[in-house]
């Protein structure tokens, strides 16, 4: 079986993180471990330590001392399991189902090529294979654009350059699609966090010559 590593960033929805860890508490056989990182301080290893995942030590928590992002939240998860066949990235509020990482494994893993996988919920829940993250360490020296700060955009940057080098490795797959998915509830929670909406649209249009769907260049910057 493929080695599959599982990543969630988290900032203020520890309420929401621990619905979600209960499906994947309940599927320890088919993920190597669990990395959470928590950029809002929000004592989550006392609330887990009693979930038998964190008994078996297939869980890994960072503490930020500040809110990283999402693409460096991401971007660090990547560098922790390096080694993994893929990585499968989820948000904080949604919720797999109680058999979806075996059925991921029978489905997907052992059967389909790709670098990016998604489902209907698109960056909610993804999935990396480490063909993917290897090519672009390689090429740009990151994963994702970690100038997208604190959020937004950083998701439409890393598809469009994707799909500059292998389109066909973009797949869709029902896989993908949680069983509960909530839409955008850490900036519900905190406005605030949604300040970087602008400054990170005006960044993708300087680097790729257009919004999302209307890019121009094809190299960053046109250089």
């Amino acid at each position: 079986m493929h080695k599959l590593n599982i990543v969630i960033p988290t900032i203020n929805r520890k309420d929401l993180l621990m619905e979600a860890l209960i499906p994947i508490n309940e599927q320890q056989e088919y993920f190597e471990k669990l990395f959470i990182i928590d950029n809002g301080k929000q004592d989550i290893e006392n609330s887990i330590r009693n979930l038998n995942m964190v008994v078996n030590n297939k869980v890994d928590i960072h503490v930020s001392e500040k809110n990283l992002g999402v693409g460096p939240s991401w971007n660090l998860g990547i560098s922790k399991y390096r080694d993994s066949d893929f990585i499968l990235f989820l948000n904080d509020d949604v919720v797999i189902g109680k058999n979806q990482l075996q059925t991921i494994h029978e489905n997907i893993l052992n059967k389909i090529p790709f670098w990016l996988l998604t489902g209907n919920c698109l960056w909610s829940m993804f999935t990396l294979s480490k063909e993917c993250w290897e090519f672009f360490l390689s090429k740009d020296g990151y994963v994702f654009d970690p100038n997208f700060y604190p959020a937004y955009f950083e998701d439409n940057d890393f598809h469009y350059r994707v799909v500059l080098e292998k389109p066909e490795l973009h797949k869709g797959a029902n896989e993908m699609n949680p069983v509960v998915f909530r839409n955008s509830m850490t900036i519900k929670k905190d406005p605030k966090i949604n300040s970087g909406f602008g400054k990170n649209s005006q960044y993708f249009q300087r680097k790729w010559g257009g919004s999302p769907g209307h890019e121009k260049f094809k190299t960053p910057f046109n250089k």
